[in-house]
């Protein structure tokens, strides 16, 4: 089966796939990207939305106005749901407590089960304006590594709203990035220096290169 397919057929199936109200259409985002920390084994997930989110007022049957559900892809060769490593969510008891949980999938084995599956870790989150960030050790959210895809999920009052498939990325550590890139810029200099000087600016610093040896 179509993996991709396959996760719009469960996205509606997990969620009643309904026409989406007006207020609902207005809850989106402009990007999203995840990169992984080899320093610290971590994935830090980041969602810039176009109008800061709600995820506090719910509806009288406790549904948010407001929510969103990474899908981690494991081995896509398996079955459903075998092929999910877990899903990160945004619950109201763990909300409260400045969270967002992950959990397996353990539970789509059960019929008519509730739950998604077992808590496999909880991790803080910042909202701040329109930008979410949160990071999520790897081993608590995927069991196939760090460079793992994912589809990230909209959801407002229940009602699937909107799904983007992504990958997390691997860059160099900061620390890293700015010795690449200082090494990077002393070449260009040395290189400049050799060839790009004009006139007797270039001979005068062979020699005095030379005088040095």
């Amino acid at each position: 089966m179509n993996t991709g397919l396959a996760s719009s057929v469960m996205a509606c199936a997990l969620l009643p796939c309904f026409m989406v109200a007006p207020s609902a259409q207005a809850y989106s985002y402009s990007a999203e990207w995840s990169v992984y920390k080899p320093r610290t084994n971590t994935v830090e997930f980041t969602i810039k939305f176009r109008e800061p989110p709600d995820f506090f007022t719910t509806d009288a049957a406790g549904r948010a106005v407001n929510e969103f559900q990474y899908h981690v892809w494991g081995d896509k060769s398996l079955p459903y749901p075998d092929y999910w490593d877990s899903v990160i969510r945004v619950e109201q008891s763990y909300l409260a407590q400045g969270m967002l949980v992950i959990r397996g999938t353990e539970g789509f084995h059960v019929p008519d089960s509730p739950v998604w599956g077992a808590v496999r870790g909880v991790v803080p989150y910042t909202l701040t304006g329109t930008v979410l960030t949160f990071s999520v050790p790897v081993p608590v959210v995927s069991d196939h590594g760090p460079l793992f895809d994912y589809n990230l999920l909209l959801v407002s009052y229940g009602d699937f709203v909107s799904q983007r498939a992504g990958q997390v990325s691997a860059v160099p550590e900061p620390g890293i990035a700015a010795l690449m890139l200082g090494g990077l810029a002393l070449l260009g200099w040395r290189k400049k220096a050799l060839h790009g000087f004009p006139g007797n600016a270039a001979l005068i610093f062979r020699k005095k290169k030379s005088e040095s040896r």
